[in-house]
């Protein structure tokens, strides 16, 4: 078997800005990163010989499950019946990180409130209204 040609790297250069602020990150192409993920793959060729990068990608890419982290939350709400709760509260309740506890609030279509000064107060986390179930009888 011949080994796979190598593959240049097509990564975005970081703009001239995010230099100037000393920051080396930037933007890379989808594809750039699964050719990426192959030529370790080609290189290694063994599961066991991958380098730690690769496996952390490939952490990251499922690690995003947004509908039980969802989930969790609701349920969460459900368990303490409060009618609304902060979200300092909610993310020392569930012991989650404040990013999956964001996007599960906010793609998870739970109503938040902020009464006050932007900076100057919490956010609030209404709880839904659980739903009846109405038993239907066969006749």
């Amino acid at each position: 078997m011949e080994p796979a040609p190598p593959h240049k790297r097509r990564a975005k250069q970081g703009t001239d800005e995010n230099l100037r602020a000393g920051s080396i990150a930037a933007l890379v192409d989808k594809e750039v990163i699964l050719e990426w993920l192959e030529q370790c793959e080609v290189e290694a060729g063994k599961e066991e010989e991958r380098p730690a990068e690769v496996d952390l990608v490939w952490a990251i890419a499922h690690e995003e499950s947004v509908s039980e982290w969802s989930r969790v939350i609701n349920q969460w709400l459900q368990q303490h019946r409060e009618p609304r709760i902060s979200l300092q509260q909610l993310y020392q309740g569930l012991g989650i990180s404040w990013v999956n506890l964001w996007l599960g609030l906010l793609l998870g279509g739970f109503e938040l409130e902020q009464p006050g000064e932007f900076y100057r107060s919490e956010v609030w986390i209404k709880a839904p209204v659980p739903q009846k179930t109405s038993k239907v009888e066969k006749i």
